[in-house]
C-alpha cells in the first residue's frame, strides 16, 4: 500500500530543490576562491581549510572590531611560492568577521605565466573586462561617497581577470525592492557606519546590479614596471554583502 507524503516531506523536499537552484545560479562566482578555502569563512576555518599553522601567521597582523588582516609568509599557491598571502576578514553586521577578500603577492622573479597557468585550470578563461564598484572610494568629508563610484578593468598581457555572476542574476526578483533598500543601508548601527555600496541610488540599482559581480580575481604581472608588482587579487565583497543582506531580509 502506498503511503502519501506528508506536508512537512513535501516542504522539505522543495526547500531542497529550491537551495539547490540559488546554489547552482551563484556556483559562477562562488567557485572564484582562493584554493581550498570558501569565501564566508572564519578564520579558524581559513586556517584549518588551507593548512596554515599558528606558528606560520605573521605576527603584526592588523585586528580591529569590523576587520581584521591575516598574514601568511612563504605559502605556495598556483604553482609557485609567493612572499605573502594577506587574508582580509571583515564583518558586515552579523557579528562575525567572515573571509572576504585575499590578496597574494609573489616575488618578481615568479613564474607568473605558471601561476596563470595554474589560475585558468581553476577558474576557466579570463574575460575581456570588468567594472568594480569600490566602497572606499570616491568618499566627501561626511564619510558618503559623492557619487557610485567604479573601476574599469581590461584585459592585457598584464592583467588577467576573472568575474563572477552578476548581481541582478542572484537578487530574487520578486524581493528586488527590499535588496535595493537595504543595500543602500548603513552596515552597522553606530554613528558615521557607511552604507553597503557608498553614493548607490534607486536611480542606478539596475546599472549596478548588471555590474557588480558576485567575485572578482585579477592576475597581474607588472614586476618589470613595478616592484612587488606580481599580485594576485581576489574579492568577493558583493557576495558576502549579499548573503548579510539576504540574511536582514529574512528576519524583517
Amino acid at each position: 500500500m502506498k503511503k502519501l507524503w506528508s506536508a512537512a516531506a513535501v516542504f522539505a523536499i522543495l526547500a531542497v530543490m529550491v537551495l539547490g537552484a540559488y546554489t547552482e545560479n551563484r556556483a559562477d562566482g562562488s567557485a572564484l576562491n582562493f584554493p581550498n578555502v570558501e569565501w564566508g569563512m572564519t578564520w579558524e576555518e581559513v586556517m584549518t581549510a588551507a593548512g596554515i599553522a599558528e606558528e606560520d601567521v605573521l605576527g603584526d597582523n592588523a585586528q580591529g572590531r569590523f576587520s581584521s588582516r591575516y598574514g601568511v609568509a612563504e605559502y605556495e599557491v598556483f604553482g609557485q611560492k609567493a612572499d605573502s598571502v594577506l587574508f582580509d576578514m571583515i564583518d558586515l553586521g552579523s557579528g562575525t568577521q567572515r573571509l572576504t577578500i585575499v590578496m597574494i603577492n609573489y616575488p618578481d622573479d615568479a613564474d607568473m605565466d605558471r601561476v596563470l597557468q595554474e589560475m585558468t585550470k581553476s577558474y576557466g578563461s579570463p574575460v575581456p573586462e570588468l567594472i568594480n564598484y569600490d566602497i572606499f572610494s570616491s568618499i566627501d568629508s561626511s564619510g558618503e561617497a559623492k557619487s557610485l563610484y567604479s573601476k574599469q578593468y581590461a584585459e592585457s598581457e598584464k592583467m588577467k581577470i576573472w568575474a563572477g555572476s552578476p548581481l541582478n542574476e542572484v537578487v530574487p526578483k520578486e524581493q528586488e525592492q527590499a535588496y535595493m533598500k537595504t543595500w543602500q543601508e548603513k552596515i552597522y548601527s553606530q554613528e558615521g557606519s557607511s552604507s553597503f555600496q557608498r553614493g548607490l541610488t534607486d536611480d542606478q540599482w539596475d546599472e549596478f546590479t548588471k555590474n557588480a559581480r558576485m567575485a572578482m580575481v585579477l592576475w597581474m604581472n607588472e614586476a618589470d614596471e613595478n616592484k612587488g608588482g606580481n599580485r594576485v587579487y581576489l574579492n568577493a565583497y558583493i557576495d558576502q554583502a549579499f548573503d548579510e543582506i539576504t540574511r536582514r531580509i529574512s528576519e524583517q
